[in-house]
């Protein structure tokens, strides 16, 4: 991990993501100061000093929050229209290729109940910066995204054409490098440090696998003979890994949107 720089800062708000707390370790091992803060206590938020940027990060009903509206089943139980804190003009509806959820989100676009939006299946997910969809990203040719909206009178869905995420982590091969190992845990046994990816590695498995009480030999033998192939290491500077992170809590099913400042 480099060491922390305090001349920018990115806070992270909190709206039910599980890939928070990965996306705040990636931007701190880069050196830069981030914070995790709950979608509830942003209100001196603006009186921050050397606020780089925002994330906010939150998945299915926790990404319906950022929009106008959307429909949702988590509160009330039923499928239903939820508004949102409206911070993106659209509504939103993951898990489209739900049909019971399809077809509720296009009656409601065609009666003008709620506005255009954009719909996710699971798997994919949109990228967007200061307001406006700048990516699309899916884990597969299979789920999509969508702009939902009504022309000529009639609903129609226009698949979005997404880039596909299929490398470690859901970073794109250009922005890692690799480096090549083709060594066994017993090899690198003697490792008790952590100041290389590669050394990090060893020692959490030694920690969570091999420092137990009461291990089996056969459990220790197997670990000893886990076989490191290579590692991954980013090439991206701080601003393109955030958005590279992004592209991984898309990846789930989760939006994400940054907010970039001077």
């Amino acid at each position: 991990m480099k060491d922390i720089s305090y001349a920018d800062k990115i806070v992270i708000i909190d709206f039910g993501s599980q890939t928070t707390q990965l996306i705040a370790r990636r931007i701190r091992e880069l050196g830069v100061y981030c914070e995790i803060i709950s979608c509830y206590k942003t209100d001196n938020l603006t009186n921050e000093i050397n606020l780089k940027g925002i994330i906010l990060s939150g998945g299915s009903a926790g990404s319906i929050c950022w929009f106008q509206d959307g429909i949702s089943d988590s509160r009330p139980q039923e499928l239903s229209v939820v508004n949102g804190l409206a911070f993106l003009p659209y509504s939103n509806c993951p898990h489209y290729s739900i049909e019971n959820r399809k077809a509720l989100y296009h009656q409601l676009i065609q009666e003008n109940s709620i506005s255009t939006g954009y719909a996710c299946d699971d798997l994919s997910g949109i990228l967007f910066r200061n307001g406006q969809a700048v990516e699309f990203v899916s884990q597969s040719d299979k789920h999509n995204s969508y702009l939902v909206q009504v022309v000529n009178g009639v609903v129609q869905s226009a698949i979005t054409e997404s880039n596909l995420l299929l490398n470690k982590d859901a970073l794109q091969q250009q922005e890692y490098s690799s480096l090549t190992i083709n060594q066994k845990m017993k090899d690198l046994i003697n490792i008790n440090d952590n100041s290389t990816p590669l050394n990090a590695y060893v020692s959490i498995i030694k920690k969570l696998q091999l420092n137990k009480e009461g291990i089996p030999e056969s459990e220790i033998n197997q670990v000893l003979n886990i076989g490191i192939e290579k590692i991954l290491l980013p090439t991206i500077n701080w601003l393109e890994l955030l958005t590279a992170l992004m592209k991984i809590s898309m990846a789930c099913g989760i939006f994400t949107i940054v907010m970039e400042f001077g």
